[in-house]
């Protein structure tokens, strides 16, 4: 039981450290490259 638990826990670790990736990601984007439509007013 517990293997199997540490299992889905990881699982579950690897798919939030990717979601959390992608977040960043969208969020860092328009600070990189900012589009036209929605530029960084702090830039």
């Amino acid at each position: 039981m517990q293997l199997k638990r540490t299992k889905v826990l990881n699982r579950t670790n690897k798919q939030r450290r990717a979601t959390m990736f992608m977040l960043a990601k969208s969020l860092m984007y328009p600070l990189i490259q900012p589009s036209y439509n929605a530029k960084p007013k702090e830039l």
